[in-house]
């Protein structure tokens, strides 16, 4: 494993601290309400968090994200389990299905992000270092 993909611990403490805010818990919550059938699988608040390592953490593939959280206690821990990169793959597609959950889920967050840095979006900053020119 590539040691610059290891997130260092207060990465850790953030990523469980973005877990118990409550815009994602109430995600954790209407998504749990989607489960009908089925064998239980992995909880919800684990797969929500594999979905956020896998985007706070830059990691391409759902497999690189399960290998990273199989291979770090400290994520383990702040997700409760280390899910398989299938549950990972399965819950992607329940997101895509769920669009309109994440959409909301999202829109709490930026809102609750504008009201506690209200200068948040004043300014953009646009690197163009990695646009391919002809």
């Amino acid at each position: 494993m590539d040691s610059q993909t290891v997130p260092p611990p207060q990465a850790v403490s953030q990523l469980s601290a973005v877990l118990d805010s409550p815009e994602i818990g109430t995600l954790i919550v209407e998504l749990e309400a989607t489960r009908w059938t089925g064998r239980p699988g992995f909880p919800i608040r684990a797969m929500v968090g594999m979905a956020l390592v896998k985007s706070l953490y830059a990691i391409p593939t759902c497999s690189r994200t399960a290998r990273l959280v199989a291979e770090h206690a400290g994520l383990q821990a702040a997700l409760g389990c280390a899910p398989s990169v299938y549950a990972c793959y399965r819950f992607g597609a329940k997101l895509r299905e769920h669009k309109a959950l994440l959409d909301t889920c999202l829109d709490g967050v930026t809102a609750a992000l504008h009201v506690a840095h209200p200068e948040m979006g004043r300014d953009v900053a646009i690197d163009g270092s990695d646009l391919p020119a002809y």
